[in-house]
């Protein structure tokens, strides 16, 4: 069982049996305060969800799903962040 706790040290939320963190389906989710330090989330779906004054320090997001989601005064140092590709078109 996965719990992800705040930054005080309690419990916000429990993914369901046999649900991995990396590719955990989290849209919506209210992440606020979240302590998600070093967290494997490569895979995981984070749109919409509001990760405001969260704790991402050395997190991995390179694949994670992000459209929408609310950082402010989230802590990205270190983070693995995902990267937008852009089509670049000749003249």
């Amino acid at each position: 069982m996965v719990q992800i706790k705040n930054i005080h040290g309690e419990v916000i939320l429990t993914l369901p049996e046999g649900e991995e963190l990396y590719q955990a389906v989290l849209i919506g989710a209210d992440l606020h305060e979240a302590d998600l330090r070093g967290a494997d989330l490569s895979m995981a779906k984070l749109d919409y969800a509001d990760l405001t004054n969260a704790d991402l320090s050395d997190a991995d997001l390179r694949n994670a799903k992000m459209r929408g989601t609310k950082l402010d005064g989230t802590i990205l140092d270190g983070a693995y962040l995902p990267m937008r590709h852009h089509h670049n078109h000749c003249c």
